[in-house]
Formats: structure tokens, C-alpha cells, sequence
């Protein structure tokens, strides 16, 4: 594809760019072209390219600089730092930062953590925050099973400075520091805001329906969406079923009185299409941040699959109900897990299908 684009504009060509197919290969198809405007596009695409190159390398040399300047200033006296290299969605970086501030505390080691980081742009979290870390030139740890607890993780010397790598999705990480992990897993101001706005307005309209009532509010989190693609179905996902969702929500409405369910889902089409009742109450066009705080000011939680939903439930701090089977028996996921899923899912936790 490069060559090709290169020759074209070599040869002088007006270079098109036609998308076959999403994610697949495209076609150059070639032209005349003005000796200078051939030349004024040529040093456009250039600049661009090297200013590109020149910014990306200067953000990581800046980043190399902040993390050495700060490890060569500390103190003898100073602990070693852990830093977690975040990556994936906003659940995916709550268990990182979790499972490394837990892991930190049992080493006396510091947290070392990029100003610019989402988690830091929604949360007061702990650790020493620097703008720009980049930790890549340090000893890697790396977590072999993102979905369960793995001791070989935690078995290192805190007499170095690590990076840790992984998804480390696993209570056992961080249940020690849970009380402090509470406070700083508290959403800044405007996404607390937002989040009892919906409340608000969803407790006004249901009550100009049934009556003005106390209401137990039920947070519901339904992954379809990409989950549902062939790629991360062959890599063993599991998509809830609709009928385990409906006997979740029979199982809340037999143990609570005057319930007031709200649904947060990557596929609002399917939950309307499937999900009808007064007592529902659909979160629509919102960011993620403002679902999970939404979710998190509920009393209770039903689970479908992925992290995101397993956060909302944590941070609800109520009874909660999950999928049984996330992941397809002999997948790459299920064998991520633990036998019983146990290091995954908190055992007060119930279970259904």
C-alpha cells in the first residue's frame, strides 16, 4: 500500500483513496496532476507526516525526562515506584490502577501515574502524578491472566522500580485497600451532577405514573454491541441472553417493593425492542462516565458480561446479580479465568442464568 502511494506520487499521479470494505485494503488510482500543484501536495503531505513524527517522539522524550527527573530527585530514603501501563476501556483502567495501588501498598512502593490519564481526569486518585510518565525503560512485570488472580504477579522485589502490565481484573489485587480505593473512586463534580439529574427526572416521571413512593433503584448493564461480533464471539464471549436478564429482574421484584430499574447499554435498539414495563427507565445518549456514576448511585446491580458492568456493581455496593457463563467453555477468554470464575466475581455475589 505504501509503495504503491509513494510511486503515485512519484509518478505525479492524483492519488484516490477508496475504502473497499471497513477495515480492508485500499484502491490508488492514479492521474495527471499539475507539475505544481503535484509539488505543493507532495510538501504538505511531508510536513504533516514529520511534524507527526516529530510531536509523538517529543511527547515520550518529554514523558522519558518527567519519569527519570523524578526518580533521580527523590529522596534515598524514598520508596521504589510501580507504574501501571494503562490501556483499554474505563473499566479495564479502574481494575489496572486498583489492582496496582493494592499491590504498591503490600510493597511499600509509590504509584507512579500520567497527569493526562483518564482515571485522573475523573477521579482524586493516590500516587505521584507527573505529566507525561513514560515508564517503558523499566523492568516489566506482566500478568498472564486477566481475569484471575495470579500470585506470580505479586512475587517480585520492591527493591527496583517496575512497570506493571496487564489487565489484573481480579478483587484479590486490591480487596485490602477497598475502603480507600471507595474514596478515590468518587467522580469529579460535573459527572455527579449529571448523574442525579437523570435520577431526578427518572424519579419525577415514574412517580407522576404510580404515585408519589420510596423506590429501590436497580441498575441494569446490558453488553451486546461488539461482543457480539464473530472476532470477540471466536475469542468466547458470551452475549447475555434475554431471558436471564428477565429473571434477573423477577428476582429483584419478588425481594423489593416499588423498583424503579434503569438501563445502561451499548445497544439502546435491543433493550427498547425487548425490555418494556413502566417501572424502566432507559439512559439514553449519555458519556460512559455519567452511566457508570448513574449506575453507581443505584441501590442494587444486574450484570451482564465485561468490566464496565462489574465496576458499576462494585461501586454500588449493593446486592448483584450476574451472567454465570461470560465466557465459552475451552475459549482463550474462559481459560483467562479462574475454575470457578471466584477470583473474577466477589463470592456474595450471586450467580444466574
Amino acid at each position: 500500500m505504501i509503495c504503491k502511494l509513494l510511486r503515485a506520487i512519484m509518478n505525479r499521479g492524483t492519488v484516490v483513496l477508496k475504502e473497499v470494505t471497513p477495515g480492508k485494503r485500499f484502491l490508488i488510482r492514479t492521474g495527471s496532476m499539475p507539475r505544481i500543484a503535484f509539488r505543493v501536495k507532495l510538501l504538505i503531505f511531508f510536513t504533516v507526516f514529520f511534524l507527526g513524527v516529530i510531536i509523538l517522539h517529543y511527547l515520550d522524550i518529554l514523558g522519558v525526562i518527567h519519569t527519570i527527573n523524578y526518580l533521580m530527585h527523590r529522596q534515598q530514603d524514598d520508596t521504589t515506584v510501580l507504574c501501571p501501563r494503562f490501556a483499554g476501556g474505563l473499566g479495564n483502567l479502574m481494575f489496572q490502577y486498583a489492582s496496582a495501588y493494592g499491590i504498591a501498598k503490600n510493597k511499600n512502593m509509590t504509584l507512579l501515574v500520567d497527569a493526562e490519564s483518564e482515571l485522573n481526569q475523573l477521579f482524586s486518585i493516590s500516587g505521584v502524578i507527573l505529566p507525561h510518565v513514560a515508564c517503558w525503560f523499566l523492568k516489566t512485570i506482566t500478568d498472564s491472566r486477566s481475569c484471575a488472580f495470579n500470585k506470580d504477579t505479586t512475587n517480585f522485589s520492591a527493591d527496583h522500580n517496575y512497570q506493571m502490565q496487564g489487565y489484573l481484573q481480579s478483587w484479590q489485587y486490591f480487596h485490602h485497600v477497598e475502603p480507600a480505593l471507595r474514596r478515590m473512586f468518587k467522580f469529579e463534580a460535573a459527572v455527579r451532577e449529571k448523574a442525579e439529574s437523570i435520577l431526578k427526572h427518572a424519579i419525577e416521571v415514574h412517580q407522576k405514573q404510580v404515585g408519589s413512593r420510596a423506590l429501590t433503584f436497580i441498575a441494569i448493564h446490558i453488553r451486546r454491541g461488539d461482543i457480539t461480533t464473530d472476532r470477540l464471539k471466536n475469542y468466547g464471549y458470551n452475549t447475555a441472553s434475554l431471558d436471564y436478564i428477565r429473571r434477573a429482574m423477577q428476582y429483584f421484584s419478588e425481594r423489593y417493593h416499588r423498583i424503579l430499574f434503569f438501563v445502561c447499554t451499548n445497544d439502546m435498539e435491543w433493550a427498547k425492542r425487548y425490555l418494556y414495563s413502566k417501572n424502566i427507565y432507559f439512559v439514553e445518549n449519555q458519556t460512559r462516565e455519567v452511566d457508570l456514576a448513574l449506575m453507581a448511585s443505584c441501590n442494587h446491580t444486574i450484570m451482564t458480561v465485561g468490566s464496565f458492568g462489574w465496576w458499576a456493581a462494585w461501586l454500588a455496593n449493593g446486592e448483584v446479580v450476574y451472567y454465570r457463563y461470560p465466557a465459552s467453555r475451552g475459549s482463550v477468554l474462559r481459560k483467562a479465568f479462574s475454575k470457578e470464575m471466584t477470583d473474577y466475581f466477589y463470592p456474595k455475589w450471586k450467580p444466574m442464568l
